[in-house]
């Protein structure tokens, strides 16, 4: 008979299920109903959600996705400050879905991949175990962290898919730029399978990431602590409440026959004030991205040696040239030499 919310609470719920070493769809739908049923995910509720993934062999399709929902609420959207994402949390998730070094298999891939799609920050090393754990799968072929029966050596249309979401998310160590050690895996996994039928989006995704790190380079942040990130949310609330007053004010005097209409926009704190500070803060932005969209000597001396590696200019790796000279707006001398060699 298949479990339901009332055949059992949920501890005795989850008990039966680890003892049958299986999870149905129906079990499915009556562990969600158990654990959504408040509409919060807490502790003890996360805990047998791992539990069941780690000893339970037989699961429904059904269950990935509850599984990544219940415990992406729960790390990201639960815990205070919410869609913060510190050390501590990072490295109790990774201790509980490594195994012998590596991730334990698909349904865990898939929850880092949720936890750093949906969240507003995240620890740099936890953005790069993913990368690496792609990095694992498309070389081991027939033994991958994900994948079963996977050709070695080849980037399929699900890796390209998970490179880009780690790599562009919100929770990016640069704000939707990508860090040298990100560069880097692309290269990796570029150089490793040169010579395979790889999905039509890789090189795409490979010339755009790879540039966007030269051409927008940021180092990956410190990681602000809990405690510091409540106190901005809060600073930033109180100020939004002080504005929202001033307006308010503003309004009241600016409509009424008090006479103070025409001081008040006199003063004009939200109007002219504003946009000049808006249009120095764009003259601003606009001169540091002319400067970053450049490819300073460093970074031409990077490209060329990871470009040099092998000896050999590669189909992705000239196409990653073209995209350069066509869009930086300016180019180190010392990456003309490469340039040069391969008539781009």
């Amino acid at each position: 008979m298949p479990l339901t919310e009332t055949a059992a609470p949920a501890t005795d719920l989850v008990d039966t299920l680890i003892a049958r070493g299986g999870i149905g769809e129906d079990d499915v739908l009556a562990l969600r109903r158990s654990v959504f049923r408040d509409g919060i995910v807490d502790a003890n509720e996360a805990e047998m959600v791992f539990a069941l993934e780690r000893q339970c062999r037989d699961k429904a399709p059904g269950w990935t996705t509850f599984y990544c929902e219940a415990l992406t609420d729960y790390i990201v959207r639960r815990r205070e400050p919410r869609g913060y994402v510190d050390e501590a949390t990072a490295d109790m998730l990774m201790q509980r879905i490594i195994e012998d070094g590596r991730i334990h298999g698909p349904t865990e891939l898939a929850l880092l991949v949720s936890i750093v799609d949906r969240a507003e920050t995240v620890p740099p090393g936890l953005r790069v175990f993913v990368l690496e754990a792609v990095h694992d799968s498309v070389l081991r072929g027939g033994d991958p962290v994900y994948g079963k029966d996977r050709q070695p050596g080849v980037i399929v249309p699900v890796d390209v898919e998970i490179v880009r979401k780690v790599v562009y998310a919100a929770a990016s160590p640069g704000g939707f730029t990508i860090t040298e050690r990100e560069a880097d895996l692309l290269f990796a996994l570029n150089d490793a399978t040169v010579d395979a039928d790889n999905a039509p989006a890789w090189q795409d995704l490979f010339v755009k990431g790879v540039a966007n790190y030269l051409m927008f380079p940021r180092g990956a942040p410190v990681i602000p602590a809990a405690e510091t990130v409540q106190r901005r949310a809060a600073k930033a609330a109180a100020g939004a409440d002080t504005r929202g007053f001033l307006a308010r004010f503003a309004r009241a005097f600016g409509g009424g026959d008090f006479g103070f209409g025409e001081a008040w926009r006199a003063l004009d704190p939200f109007g002219r004030e504003a946009e000049r500070e808006m249009e120095q803060r764009e003259a601003a932005r606009k001169a540091e991205a002319d400067m970053r969209e450049a490819i300073d000597q460093r970074e031409a001396q990077w490209l060329g040696q990871r470009i040099a590696a092998d000896g050999v200019l590669h189909e992705n790796e000239r196409a990653l040239l073209v995209f350069i000279r066509r869009n930086a707006t300016a180019i180190h001398p010392d990456l003309e030499p490469v340039m040069a060699r391969f008539g781009v």
